[in-house]
């Protein structure tokens, strides 16, 4: 019955050793991931807000139209003041530093997510039995595909 257990049975403080060195792995994982993050933040920030922006500047310019038409004496000027250009506003000073680390650590961890799930993985595994381990194979394959579509998604 218990023969697909493996022969070894760790004591406690070796399970949280091994525990700690999953966990610092991940760590290091997610803070380099996080850091690559933080270089390219400001692109796929402007990548993520061009779609908003795209939508404004087109209600922008139809309200610009209609504005104009309604009151043909109306100059350039004055119906820019009446529909100002698209801007994002930042409520604090530190809010736009605080956005890219926001984003810095979501693009880190999708990044290192697989990582993360590997060190789950390998942490869990010796406590598995065989059918077990191969009852998980799938989802640990999927894992990674599904992650990504739903980040996608998002």
């Amino acid at each position: 019955m218990f023969d697909d257990i493996d022969d070894t049975q760790a004591p406690l403080i070796d399970h949280l050793i091994e525990l700690r060195r999953r966990l610092i792995y991940a760590l290091i994982g997610l803070v380099a991931a996080c850091l690559f993050g933080f270089l390219v933040a400001e692109p796929v920030y402007n990548f993520l807000i061009a779609p908003l922006e795209n939508t404004y500047t087109s209600w922008r310019a139809d309200e610009m139209a209609d504005l104009a038409k309604d009151n043909p004496d109306l100059s350039e000027e004055e119906l820019a003041e009446q529909v100002p250009d698209f801007e994002l506003v930042n409520l604090n000073v530190i809010e736009p530093f605080i956005t890219k680390l926001k984003l810095s650590l979501a693009i880190g961890f999708s990044i290192s997510f697989p990582l993360i799930a590997a060190q789950l993985y390998a942490f869990v595994a010796p406590g598995l039995y065989r059918n077990e381990k191969k009852a998980f194979l799938p989802f640990l394959g999927a894992t990674p595909v599904l992650f990504i579509a739903g980040a996608g998604l998002g």
